[in-house]
């Protein structure tokens, strides 16, 4: 071999300068890529551990609730009643009335649901609906009532509610679980 040959096999052995750059520019943009995907997933593992599926679930539970008492209806057969941990009202479902208690078990720290529909109240048969718990493992469940004092002519929350009372203008619903507090608070129709 020539000379001339033996210096180009040894100038052909490195990088140039433009072929190192285009390397280093290509692998920082791979590194950056596979840096955003961990990070994004480190995000998304961390979002997934606050995920508290008891308190979603009792957040729910309250919004169904809440929108079961804006569907409410005056129905003198079926009525409203309502205490500190228990209350009903008259629901319209389909083309049927129905009446919706919610009662809260301190014993077994368990919010029941039970629907009686108005044919079972006319016929006596109240007690034959069967009782649906909608939210265990509460700390706490109370239901509080916006009544208008008319001689006063003010509102005032009060802890039950009947009929002498006259027309409550708001329910609220106050929840505990792990010692985090809920509240929500229904404004009804007037009727």
């Amino acid at each position: 071999m020539s000379e001339y040959h033996a210096i180009l096999r040894t100038r052909n052995r490195g990088f140039t300068l433009v072929e190192t750059l285009v390397v280093a520019v290509v692998f920082s943009f791979v590194l950056a890529g596979i840096g955003f995907s961990f990070m994004s997933g480190m995000r998304i593992w961390s979002r997934s551990r606050n995920i508290s599926f008891p308190k979603n679930n009792l957040l729910l539970v309250l919004e169904e609730i809440c929108s079961e008492l804006r569907q409410s209806a005056d129905i003198t057969q079926v009525g409203f009643e309502g205490d500190f941990y228990k209350f009903s009202f008259p629901v319209l479902k389909g083309d049927s009335a129905v009446r919706m208690t919610y009662e809260f078990n301190r014993d077994e720290k368990v919010l029941l649901k039970k629907s009686v529909s108005l044919a079972d109240i006319l016929d006596k048969k109240e007690e034959e609906g069967l009782a649906e718990k909608k939210m265990a493992s509460l700390d706490d469940f109370s239901v509080s009532y916006l009544l208008y004092d008319a001689q006063e002519k003010t509102y005032s929350w009060e802890n039950s509610w009947d009929e002498d009372s006259g027309v409550f203008a708001a329910i609220r619903l106050k929840a505990k679980l792990n010692d985090e507090e809920f509240t929500k608070t229904v404004f009804l129709p007037v009727y």
